[in-house]
């Protein structure tokens, strides 16, 4: 008797095994892999750099070291460079701060730093919906593939306009790059 719940419990876990194995390796992500901004553009035209210069095109806003300074902004997994098969969307979204108390600038200045989050996502249609978004800095509104190694994603985001020296509710659309980190 143990012999045969034995056999049953091995068939069984094998066949559990073999679905879930070949679910994966029917599922096809060619848009897996790392992405690095290529355009930003916002709804509004503001000054986020303090040049007293509004603009929508936020890559001349954003100090450009922010863009010259990163290994991606935007991964999705599976890929290859993991061992995950699990389906996960990170993104890395300039994040501003205002700072005050330095002698040489005694009115602040401001600074960007790389901010992230990730979720599990469902892909259908050329189509990513995140299943899990929470977090307080931005808001994901759609994330799209598009041809050419291309996604492109439109979020909400607060910035500091030093225009006119207010928070401002930004709807942006950001355009993404596949990038090939094995090359490097």
């Amino acid at each position: 008797m143990k012999k045969t719940i034995y056999h049953l419990s091995v068939l069984v876990l094998s066949i559990f095994y073999s679905c879930s194995e070949t679910e994966f390796e029917n599922e096809s992500f060619p848009f897996s892999g790392n992405y690095e901004i290529e355009q930003m553009t916002s709804d509004k035209a503001v000054d986020l750099n303090g040049d007293e210069i509004t603009s929508t095109n936020l890559m001349t806003e954003i100090a450009s070291y922010y863009f010259d300074n990163t290994v991606y902004d935007l991964e999705i997994r599976p890929n290859n460079l993991t061992d995950s098969n699990a389906k996960l969307i990170s993104f890395m979204i300039p994040d501003q701060s205002l700072l005050f108390g330095y002698p040489d600038d005694p009115n602040g200045y401001i600074d960007y730093s790389k901010k992230g989050f990730g979720s599990l996502y469902k892909y259908s249609n050329n189509t990513i919906e995140l299943l899990t978004i929470e977090n307080e800095f931005v808001s994901v509104k759609k994330v799209e593939i598009l041809e050419n190694n291309r996604i492109k994603s439109v979020i909400k985001k607060e910035y500091f306009d030093s225009k006119t020296q207010n928070w401002v509710n930004l709807s942006i659309e950001i355009l993404y790059a596949k990038k090939d980190l094995e090359a490097l």
